[in-house]
């Protein structure tokens, strides 16, 4: 775990998205950051829960133990990588075609930019990368909301769009302390 936050970490330090401003920052620029409609999402996010809710709005099922984390870099940038909390290892050391298989379906990741528009509430997701082959290139418009944990600490939920059923996908990160 410690390791995958000293990645992503890595990861936001060369998107320059950890860079502390410069001391002698022009007013003209702190004054542009505090006008940018991303500065709330700036930082690294742990996933708290994904909820899964039918086109009634019925809660049909809660994951609160997958391992994930969402980025959001100054810039514009952003990375994302979720981790099903079911994932195993090979059995050996080459994985057999039915263990691919598995981790696939285990793993999402990409990245990006991203642009905020908070007049719809929404942050599209720019992908430049993306472990599925099809991703990269696409677009992905996440409804978004800010909130507060059940300690305090500050909450992101994302919600892609609804199915064709009208199900719907909740995903709540957790803002890590800096």
């Amino acid at each position: 775990m410690r390791s995958t936050y000293s990645a992503l970490v890595c990861v936001a330090l060369l998107l320059g998205g950890c860079a502390a401003p410069a001391a002698d920052e022009s007013p003209v620029a702190s004054a542009a950051a505090a006008d940018d409609p991303g500065v709330r999402f700036h930082g690294v996010w742990e996933l708290a829960s994904i909820v899964r809710y039918s086109g009634d709005g019925e809660e049909l099922s809660r994951n609160e133990t997958s391992t994930g984390f969402i980025i959001y870099a100054p810039p514009g940038y952003m990375g994302v990588v979720i981790q099903g909390a079911d994932r195993q290892p090979y059995a050996g050391e080459r994985a057999t075609p039915e263990e691919m298989v598995a981790a696939y379906r285990s793993y999402t990741s990409y990245s990006g930019g991203y642009t905020v528009d908070p007049e719809a509430g929404t942050v599209t997701h720019h992908l430049r990368a993306s472990l599925n082959p099809g991703g990269a290139g696409s677009d992905y418009v996440r409804q978004y909301s800010f909130g507060e944990g059940e300690f305090g600490e500050e909450t992101l939920t994302l919600q892609p769009p609804a199915g064709a059923d009208g199900g719907v996908v909740k995903l709540t990160w957790k803002r890590m302390s800096e």
